[in-house]
């Protein structure tokens, strides 16, 4: 959605949209869908440029950072900027290091773009499917989460005889068990 900073007035203007934000690319090549976000606030002027504060709400679809299952991810946020039209050489240096800036190119700005950036900074660095998740084995590649494990722990040698004696008392133990 764009809109043209000519039309803003002293007042400013209240801001209750839903917006699409277009898929992005993410970590690892992973290309982020996100349902149509609400978006909420105020912009106006201010000595400093034009504030936009504002909310918004979604849903993103991702996959799990440790098991790669597909997850539905609820996203919210409050965040303010400023938002600086044809921003110059000499003027971007006098604002360098400002975290909340966001330069325009011209007297517009595309909500949507805003947007996706703001969601790009609310997502977690590694998303999880649930707190507890257990991942793929390195080994076999299974679901942690749905089934055991296939691979064979590997043995020390140093710890052969142990094994061994193991086996031995497992098969008697089954001999003994079927005798009563």
């Amino acid at each position: 959605m764009l809109f043209d900073l000519g039309d803003l007035d002293a007042r400013g203007v209240a801001l209750d949209h839903v917006i699409r934000i277009p898929p992005f690319p993410w970590e690892g090549g992973e290309v982020v869908a996100c349902d149509p976000a609400a978006f909420r606030g105020r912009i106006r002027r201010t000595r400093r440029g034009v504030e936009l504060v504002a909310t918004f709400e979604t849903v993103v679809h991702l996959h799990c950072s440790r098991c790669l299952a597909p997850l539905d991810l609820s996203l919210g946020r409050r965040f303010r900027l400023f938002l600086l039209p044809n921003l110059g050489e000499a003027t971007g240096a006098a604002w360098e290091g400002a975290r909340d800036l966001y330069p325009l190119a011209g007297e517009t700005v595309d909500f949507g773009a805003v947007l996706r950036e703001q969601v790009d900074l609310a997502l977690p660095c590694r998303p999880l499917c649930r707190p507890d998740c257990r991942g793929l084995c390195p080994g076999c590649g299974a679901d942690l989460n749905r089934e055991t494990c296939r691979c064979e722990a590997p043995l020390d040698e140093r710890f052969r005889a142990l094994a061994d004696l193991k086996l031995v008392l497992e098969r008697r133990s089954r001999g003994s068990s079927g005798r009563n």
